[in-house]
């Protein structure tokens, strides 16, 4: 491909490579190539003609002849120029060209058929009316603001009706349905009436009209005999089913109540109730106490098969070891097992570890000050096993 010569580089080729990019447009002789149509083009004087110039530009410059010019005036509602339009009209009527006032609006003035700046007054705006929206005053039956207006309950001129949320009359007042309260008079009912009702009463003046299997007459109130009470008495599917109150056997998952912790009467107990117990009545272990441990710190695993994760804090290897190996810390946090320095007699010349005087029970335990496992007797039970194995650690040669 054809280039031009890149300076501080082609040394020794840059006549070359010119020669080779002249030779795309020249002959060899340095005359310009006929081009495939078998002539050159040359631009008239008076300019290239858009005849001369691909349809996709000819296409543009068109566009661009009709498209809106900043200098130009546009029309409608508008005057100025297309780059500062003004409105000068609204849906085609003039609007006014003073200058309104702070809280005016425009106004539609058909003397002027103009668009005015105008103070809305109550000439502007008409008064209203039970056929026609208007301005209202706050007063007689209205008070409060013009956010905020209220209606004056003393000037209501009779009673509201109970589906406008009053009780329809000029003297009763209404029952409150949160706080206690005393209904007096005689109320009577003059439909069915729904729902549930509580309370005492002394006298039912008129039949309650109780049917079915329950009847009433006044305060009388009978439970007939009829097949849905007769099965619920003999039917064995209903009755002969159900436990007895004495020494009842269920079946399924019954529940009861929880007792509050430290209840002691013959209430029935939850297996709720009696874990707490038991969890209360267990002390936590201690040194020389029995009791709860959890599996934290330097333990873990489960109940069944707890194991010892760690010693004093510092992590023991996630694998077994082999025969002969040695427990060695690598850092204050880890450990590994190793096979002992050949040579080395006893675990005590091994340069990580620094024995003192040895006692019965006691175990090694690293000291993140001195670097080192020194021997020390814990302050609890001696560890017994590790990773499931047990015995003791033997330094071998």
């Amino acid at each position: 491909m054809a280039r031009l010569p890149v300076p501080g580089q082609d040394d020794g080729l840059w006549g070359d490579i010119l020669n080779s990019f002249l030779l795309v447009e020249h002959n060899a002789d340095g005359s310009l190539k006929i081009r495939t149509d078998g002539t050159f083009y040359s631009k008239p004087s008076g300019g290239i003609p858009a005849s001369d110039l691909t349809l996709a530009v000819q296409a543009s410059l068109s566009a661009a002849n009709t498209a809106l010019q900043p200098g130009g005036v546009p029309g409608g509602d508008l005057t100025g120029t297309y780059n500062a339009p003004t409105v000068a009209k609204i849906r085609g009527v003039t609007v006014n060209a003073s200058a309104p006032s702070d809280g005016q609006v425009l106004v539609y003035n058909a003397g002027s058929t103009q668009w005015i700046p105008s103070t809305v007054t109550s000439t502007t705006v008409g008064d209203a009316t039970t056929g026609s929206k208007g301005i209202v005053q706050l007063t007689n039956d209205l008070s409060g603001s013009a956010t905020a207006p209220t209606v004056v309950s003393t000037h209501l001129s009779s009673a509201l009706p109970i589906n406008q949320g009053g009780t329809g009359s000029a003297t009763q007042n209404f029952v409150d349905l949160s706080t206690t309260q005393t209904v007096g008079g005689t109320k009577t009912f003059t439909s069915t009436i729904a729902g549930d009702i509580s309370g005492n009463a002394a006298t039912v003046t008129t039949n309650a009209n109780l049917t079915g299997d329950i009847t009433s007459v006044g305060n009388a109130t009978t439970l007939t005999s009829s097949t849905n009470v007769e099965n619920i008495i003999s039917s064995n599917t209903t009755v002969a089913g159900k436990a007895p109150t004495a020494s009842p056997n269920f079946t399924g998952t019954p529940t009861a109540p929880t007792a509050t912790s430290g209840t002691n009467t013959t209430q029935l107990a939850t297996t709720a109730f009696v874990n707490t117990a038991v969890t209360d009545a267990t002390p936590n272990a201690g040194a020389s106490t029995l009791g709860l441990v959890e599996l934290s710190g330097d333990l873990g695993g489960s109940a069944t098969s707890p194991s010892v994760l760690q010693i004093n804090g510092v992590a023991l290897p996630g694998t077994a070891p082999s025969a002969n190996q040695v427990l060695t810390a690598t850092s204050p946090t880890t450990t590994t097992w190793s096979t002992p320095t050949a040579g080395s007699s006893s675990l005590a010349s091994d340069t990580d570890v620094a024995l003192t005087t040895l006692s019965n029970n006691q175990v090694l335990t690293y000291n993140s000050t001195s670097s080192k496992w020194v021997n020390a007797t814990p302050a609890s039970a001696p560890v017994t096993s590790v990773f499931g194995r047990t015995g003791v650690v033997v330094a071998q040669a």
